[in-house]
C-alpha cells in the first residue's frame, strides 16, 4: 500500500533544504582562511582542514566560534576515524535522501551514536559538551585507570547517563575544563572546539583507517584503535593473537588462529567461524555481539568488563560441532541445532529462536526460552545442567537427567525426561474430567496438515482397566478412536505408540484435506495410580484444504470486539510466501498489492500501516501509522491470487474485520503508586503487567532497552532533569523494576513515564503513553525509646512496658499497625536473653502509631532481666524504609509486697469467681480485673493496711473464658504492680460418644486413625457393599451431631438424625482403592455452646 506524504512533511524538507544549503562549507586550505590566525585552536583547525576532516566556509572563513550539530560533528568524526562500515537506520527524523543520512549510518555502526528514547536522532540540534564526550567515549581505548570528573566545580550539572563518558575523555585529556574550574556540560560546542578535540583524540590515539586489517601470524597488537574491520586469516595457522587495550568499531572476524585473547579491548561485533578456535575475554574487555558459526571456545576470565554480551549461535556447521563457554553470559541466542558446554559461571537468559536439537552438555542457566517459531525442538540436558526457569511457547521436548526448578508451559504436550521441581501450564485447557489429555492438534485447530501425526500427553501416569501397564494394542482397540466428519463418523485405521505419559497417533495413510476429525477417548478405560477411572473426552480439529492453503490466521480473529487501538494485524500463513511471480516477498509489495486495511467498510477510507515480514516468510505484521480510532470498525483485505507458496498455488481473497474498544491495552500498575507521598529515598520502582511483554513480537525485552527507549524517570516534571537507573525484568516477563542509581532527595516529586509504542504484548499490540508520579518524605526520625529505660533495675514486675518510635510505624507492607500484629510478629518480650523463652503479653498502640504499650499476661518473675525485641523487618516507616532490629532489656525488682490468691479448684465456676489481694505493707490500692472484651475496677486507691486479706467475689462471668486480675499497690513513692489469670469453667453440659461403630466388611474398609480421645470404635462386619458409621452419645443431653466428607473449612457440616435407639448413623461410604476419606463429626451440648470435634480417617484396602 503506498502512504501518503503530508503537507507538513514536504515543508518539513523544504527547511530542512535551506537549513542544510546555508552551512555549506568548502573545501580549502588552512592559510587560505581569514579568521583563525591567533585563535587559540588556530593549530588544531589547520591540522583538520589539511586533513579534509573539517573545511571553511565559502567565503574564505572558519568561523570558530560558530556551533556544531549532532549530524555535522557526526561527519567530522567519521571523516577524521576514516569510518567506512555502515548499517541500516530507521530514526524517525532522518530520510535516505538527507544529506547525513550515509554518514549517521556509518556512526550507528560503530556504535557511538544511538539516538533518543522517542525515535528521533535530531541532527540540525546543536551538540553539548557531555553529548560530544559520551560519544568519543565510545570510539576511543580505554584509560588503565580513570579519574572522576567530579573535580569540576559544575561536577552535579553532569548527566548520569553521561558521566562515564564524560570520565573517560577527561582522564584521556581530550576535554578539560574552563578557567573556573567548570566542565559546562551544557554548553554548546563550537567549531574550533570540535577541532580541539578530534585534533587531540588523533594525537593520543593509534588510528588505523583501513577498510579491513588481516593479521595473519602469532602477534600482540597494542593501543590500537581500529576503525573499521579486523580478520584473523587462515594463514596464522595454530598461532596466538592477542589484542591489548585496543578497541574495533567494526567486526572483527576469526578465520583462523588457535586462540585470540581480548585484553582491555572493546569489540562491537565479533564473528567466530574457525572450528575450534578460542577466544578469551580478559581484563576490562567488552564484545556487543557474538555470532557463532562453528565449534568455538568463548572465555571469560579475570574479567573487569561487560564480556561476551550477546552471543548468537547459527550455522548448519553447528550441528556436528560443541559450542564451548567460560563465564557469566547476559544472552545467548540458539538458532541453529548445537551441542553447548558451559564449564563455569552461569548463562543468565538462553533463548531458542528455530526449531533445533540443542545438546548441553555442561551449565547453569537462569532462564531459557523456547519461542513459538522454535516449536519441535528438542532439548537434551546432561546430569549436572541447572536451568532456573525454563519458559516453553513452543512445543518442546526434554531428555536427560538434567534439573530445571520452574517449568512455564504456555503451550500444550511438553515432555520431560527428568520431572522438573515446578511446572505452571498456562495453556488453554479444559479442566474438567479425570486423566483428560492435552491432544496435538489442538481443539478446534484448523489447517492442520493431511500428514500430521496425533499426540495425547497425560498429566500423569496411566493404566490399563486393570491397573496394568497399558499396551500400543490396548490403546488401539479399547481406549482411542479417530473418526472422519463427526464423533460417530467412519473410523480411521491407526497406530498407537505409548511413551509414558504420551500416546502417540499415526493414522495407517494420509488424512483427506479440507476434513474434520474427531480423537475420542473412550471413558472408563484408563486408571491413574489412585484407581480412578478416565471420563470420556472428544477433540477434533480440520485438515488444510488444497484450494486454500494460503488462507491466512489473522489476528485479530475476525468478528473480534474491544481491540486496543495500537494493536498491531498478523497474517499467518502455513507456507512460505513469495509474490506472485514468485519472487522474493517484500514489505513495499505487501504494502502497496497485497493487503488492504480500512475504515468503517470494505470500501472505506484507506489507513496507511507498515508492513513487516518474519524471517520465515509465512508471517505478515502490519502496524498502523497512528493509534485507531476508538470503538470503529476496521477491515483487513487480502486481495486474491497476489501470493504463492513453493508449489505455485496462490492464495483466496480473504476479508476479516474487528472492531476497537475503548482504552489501550499495556497499562501496568505502579509502586509506588501513583501520588503517593512520604515514599522512601531508597524506593525501587515497579511496573507490572497483566500480561508478558516484548520489545517487539517475539524479541525479549532487555534491560538496556527499558532505560534507552521504554522508562524515563524525572525530577520534578516529565521533562525535569533525567535520572539513571539500573533495570531488571522478572522471569515472567510482566514485572520491570527500575532502581535509581543515587538516592532520591528529600521532599521531591519524582515522574515515572513509560514511552507509547516502546512495548508490545505477545500478540503484537503495543502500549500508550503512561505517567505516574510520586514524593518522598522529609528524612524520619528512627529513635526508639523503651520504658522501662535501657539496662533498668528494680523494676515492678506488674509494670506495663512501653516502645516509642520517633515516628510513626506501620506493619511491613504500609498497612495499619494493629496489636494482634504487635503480639504476634512485630515485638517480643523474652526471658533472659533476646533468644530466651517468649513471655506472652496483650499489646495496645497510640492513635499517633509511635508508640506501642504492652502487658504481660501475668506479674514477670522477680529479680529477672527481661528483653523487649522489636523483630527486623517486620515494621517500616511511613517513606516505607524498614525498621532494623533493636533490643532493650531492664532487670525487675527483688521483692513486691503484694500478692494475689485465688483457688481455681474451689473458688472458681463456670459464671463466678472469688479471689483474694494482701498487702505485706500500707499503701493506696486498686485492683481491676480484664477479660470477655472489658475491663472492671473494683477498688480504686482506697488505704489497705499491712497483711490485710481484701476479699473479691465475681459474678456473671462467661464460661470458659480467660481473665487477669490486677492489683496496683503505691507505698513510699513506689509503684508495684502483680496480676494473676485464670479461666472459668465450661458448662457442666458436656458432648461426648459413649460408642462409634463402623459397619463394613472389615477385609475392605478399616479405621486408620482417629482424634476421637474420649471413645472407643468397633468395625462390624457385615456384607455390604459399602460402610456407614454410627455414634452413641453419653448419657448427657447432646443437641446436635453433625458432619462433613475432608477438613476444608468452606465444606459446611451437614446435620444427623437420631434414630429410635438413640444412634446417629452416616452412610454410604463407598470409596476406591487406596482412598482414605476423612470424616469430621461436630457434637454439640444441649443447651450450651460447648462443642467438640471428633476426627475419624477410614481406608478402602481392596
Amino acid at each position: 500500500m503506498k502512504k501518503r506524504v503530508g503537507i507538513k512533511r514536504i515543508v518539513s524538507f523544504c527547511l530542512t533544504l535551506v537549513l542544510v544549503c546555508g552551512l555549506v562549507t568548502v573545501q580549502s586550505t588552512a592559510a587560505a582562511l581569514s579568521d583563525i590566525k591567533g585563535h587559540w585552536a588556530e593549530e588544531a583547525i589547520r591540522s583538520g582542514v589539511n586533513a579534509g576532516y573539517i573545511s571553511g566556509y565559502q567565503d574564505g572563513t572558519f568561523r570558530p566560534d560558530n556551533p556544531v550539530s549532532r549530524s555535522e560533528f557526526s561527519k567530522m568524526l567519521n571523516q577524521a576515524l576514516g569510518l567506512s562500515n555502515t548499517v541500516s537506520i530507521s530514526f524517525s527524523d532522518i530520510r535516505s535522501s538527507d544529506w547525513c543520512y550515509s554518514e549517521l549510518q556509518k556512526a550507528v555502526s560503530a556504535g557511538y551514536i544511538a539516538g533518543y528514547t522517542d525515535g528521533t536522532f535530531r541532527p540540525n540540534q546543536t551538540i553539548t559538551r557531555q553529548e560530544s564526550a559520551l560519544m568519543l567515549s565510545r570510539v576511543v581505548t580505554l584509560p588503565a585507570s580513570v579519574s572522576s570528573s567530579k573535580v569540576f566545580a559544575d561536577s552535579s550539572s553532569i548527566g548520569d547517563w553521561a558521566r562515564d563518558g564524560v570520565d573517560i575523555i577527561y582522564t584521556k585529556g581530550y576535554m578539560k575544563g574552563d578557567g573556573n574550574n567548570k566542565f559546562n556540560p551544557n554548553a554548546k560546542m563550537t567549531r574550533a572546539q570540535v577541532a580541539q578535540v578530534i585534533y587531540l583524540l588523533l594525537k593520543g590515539e593509534n588510528v588505523v583507517s583501513d577498510s579491513t586489517v588481516s593479521i595473519s601470524s602469532a602477534v600482540t597488537r597494542s593501543n590500537t584503535l581500529y576503525a573499521n574491520n579486523v580478520t584473523v586469516t587462515d594463514d596464522t595457522g595454530s598461532g596466538a593473537v592477542t589484542l591489548r587495550n585496543s578497541r574495533v568499531l567494526g567486526a572483527l572476524t576469526v578465520n583462523g588462529g588457535s586462540m585470540v585473547t581480548l585484553y582491555d579491548t572493546n569489540v562491537n561485533y565479533l564473528a567466530a567461524s574457525k572450528e575450534d578456535a578460542a577466544i578469551y575475554a580478559t581484563g576490562n574487555s567488552s564484545v556487543k555481539e557474538t555470532v557463532v558459526k562453528n565449534g568455538v571456545t568463548l572465555s571469560e576470565s579475570s574479567l573487569t568488563g561487560d564480556g561476551f554480551q550477546n552471543v548468537t549461535l547459527t550455522g548448519s556447521s553447528l550441528a556436528s560441532s560443541t559450542v564451548k563457554l567460560s563465564g557469566t553470559f547476559d544472552k545467548l541466542t540458539v538458532q541453529s541445532s548445537t551441542v553447548i558446554n558451559h564449564s563455569s559461571g552461569k548463562i543468565a537468559a538462553m533463548n531458542l529462536t528455530s526449531k533445533t536439537n540443542t545438546v548441553i552438555q555442561k551449565g547453569t542457566i537462569t532462564a531459557l526460552t523456547v519461542d513459538k517459531a522454535a516449536a519441535g525442538t528438542t532439548i537434551s540436558l546432561a546430569k549436572g545442567v541447572s536451568v532456573g526457569t525454563a519458559t516453553m511457547n513452543g512445543l518442546t521436548t526434554f531428555y536427560g537427567e538434567g534439573t530445571i526448578s520452574t517449568a512455564v508451559e504456555n503451550v500444550n504436550g511438553i515432555t520431560y525426561e527428568t520431572q522438573p521441581g515446578k511446572i505452571t501450564n498456562n495453556a488453554d485447557k479444559d479442566q474438567n474430567g479425570i486423566l483428560q489429555p492435552t491432544v496435538v492438534p489442538s481443539k478446534g485447530a484448523g489447517s492442520v496438515d493431511p500428514s500430521a501425526t496425533i499426540s495425547l500427553v497425560f498429566d500423569e501416569a496411566i493404566y490399563n482397566s486393570s491397573g496394568n501397564s497399558v499396551s500400543n494394542s490396548y490403546i488401539e482397540n479399547s481406549v482411542v478412536e479417530l473418526r472422519r466428519g463427526s464423533s460417530s463418523g467412519t473410523k480411521v485405521n491407526f497406530s498407537a505408540y505409548v511413551s509414558g505419559r504420551t500416546v502417540t497417533v499415526t493414522p495407517d495413510s494420509e488424512l483427506a484435506t479440507g476434513t474434520t476429525y474427531y480423537v475420542v477417548v473412550k471413558g472408563g478405560t484408563l486408571k491413574n495410580s489412585a484407581g480412578q477411572r478416565n471420563t470420556e473426552y472428544t477433540s477434533y480439529f480440520g485438515t488444510k484444504s488444497a484450494s486454500t492453503t494460503l488462507s491466512p490466521t489473522v489476528s485479530p480473529s475476525n468478528a473480534s470486539t474491544g481491540v486496543a487501538i495500537s494493536s498491531a494485524i498478523t497474517l499467518t500463513f502455513h507456507d512460505v510466501l513469495f509474490n506472485s511471480s514468485g519472487n522474493t516477498l517484500t514489505t513495499s509489495y505487501v504494502e502497496g498489492s497485497v493487503v488492504e486495511l480500512r475504515r468503517g467498510s470494505t470500501s472505506g477510507a484507506l489507513v496507511s500501516y507498515t508492513a513487516s515480514i518474519s524471517s520465515d516468510k509465512k508471517t505478515i505484521t502490519i502496524r498502523p501509522d497512528e493509534d485507531l480510532a476508538t470503538n470503529t470498525t476496521y477491515y483487513v483485505i487480502v486481495a486474491s491470487s497476489k501470493l504463492k507458496n513453493s508449489d505455485g498455488a496462490t492464495n483466496p481473497k480473504v476479508t476479516s474485520y474487528f472492531t476497537t474498544g475503548t482504552s489501550t491495552t499495556l497499562t501496568p500498575s505502579v509502586s509506588p503508586t501513583n501520588g503517593r507521598t512520604s515514599v522512601s529515598k531508597t524506593t525501587s520502582i515497579t511496573l507490572s503487567f497483566d500480561e508478558a511483554i516484548y520489545e517487539d513480537v517475539g524479541v525479549t525485552l532487555t534491560a538496556s532497552y527499558i532505560r534507552n527507549s521504554v522508562v524515563e524517570l524525572h525530577k520534578d516534571s516529565t521533562t525535569g532533569e533525567s535520572l539513571a537507573y539500573t533495570a531488571t525484568i522478572s522471569s515472567n516477563k510482566r514485572t520491570i523494576t527500575i532502581k535509581p542509581n543515587v538516592a532520591l532527595a528529600d521532599d521531591t516529586t519524582y515522574y515515572v513515564v513509560v514511552n507509547k509504542g516502546t512495548l508490545v504484548n505477545e500478540n503484537g499490540s503495543s502500549n500508550g503513553r503512561f505517567v505516574s508520579k510520586f514524593s518522598t518524605g522529609k528524612t524520619v526520625e528512627t529513635d526508639i525509646v523503651v520504658s522501662p529505660e535501657d539496662k533498668a533495675v528494680n523494676v515492678s514486675a506488674g509494670s506495663p512496658i512501653t516502645v516509642t518510635f520517633g515516628s510513626p510505624v506501620y506493619r511491613s507492607g504500609y498497612t495499619t499497625l494493629k496489636p494482634s500484629y504487635v503480639e504476634s510478629t512485630a515485638i517480643e518480650l523474652r526471658r533472659g536473653s533476646t533468644s530466651g523463652s517468649k513471655v506472652d503479653f496483650t499489646a495496645s498502640v497510640s492513635n499517633d502509631g509511635k508508640t506501642v504499650t504492652i502487658q504481660p499476661y501475668n506479674d514477670l518473675e522477680l529479680n529477672t532481666k527481661y528483653y523487649v525485641v522489636v523483630v527486623s523487618g517486620t515494621l517500616e516507616y511511613e517513606d516505607g524504609s524498614n525498621v532494623g532490629s533493636f533490643s532493650s532489656y531492664f532487670t525487675t525488682e527483688d521483692s513486691n509486697p503484694l500478692n494475689i490468691a485465688v483457688d481455681t479448684e474451689n473458688d472458681v465456676s463456670s459464671t463466678s469467681a472469688v479471689f483474694s489481694v494482701q498487702s505485706d505493707v500500707e499503701g493506696k490500692l486498686t485492683v481491676t480485673y480484664s477479660g470477655g472484651g472489658k475491663t472492671t475496677t473494683l477498688v480504686s486507691n482506697i488505704t489497705t493496711k499491712a497483711n490485710e486479706a481484701r476479699r473479691f467475689e465475681l459474678s456473671d462471668l462467661k464460661a470458659g473464658t480467660s481473665y487477669t486480675i490486677r492489683a496496683t499497690l503505691v507505698y513510699n513513692g513506689l509503684t508495684y504492680t502483680k496480676s494473676q489469670s485464670f479461666s472459668t469453667t465450661s458448662s457442666s453440659v458436656t458432648s461426648t460418644l459413649k460408642e462409634m461403630r463402623l459397619i463394613a466388611d472389615p477385609d475392605v474398609y478399616s479405621i486408620i486413625d482417629t482424634a476421637t480421645t474420649t471413645t472407643s470404635y468397633t468395625v462390624y462386619p457385615t456384607a455390604a457393599v459399602g460402610a456407614k458409621l454410627t455414634m452413641l452419645p453419653t448419657e448427657d443431653s447432646v443437641s446436635s451431631i453433625e458432619y462433613k466428607i475432608g477438613t476444608s473449612s468452606s465444606t459446611p457440616y451437614i446435620q444427623l438424625d437420631r434414630d429410635s435407639d438413640g444412634y446417629y448413623t452416616i452412610s454410604n461410604l463407598d470409596f476406591a482403592k487406596g482412598e482414605t476419606m476423612t470424616i469430621q463429626i461436630k457434637v454439640t451440648a444441649e443447651n450450651s455452646s460447648y462443642t467438640r470435634t471428633y476426627t475419624v480417617k477410614i481406608i478402602c484396602n481392596y
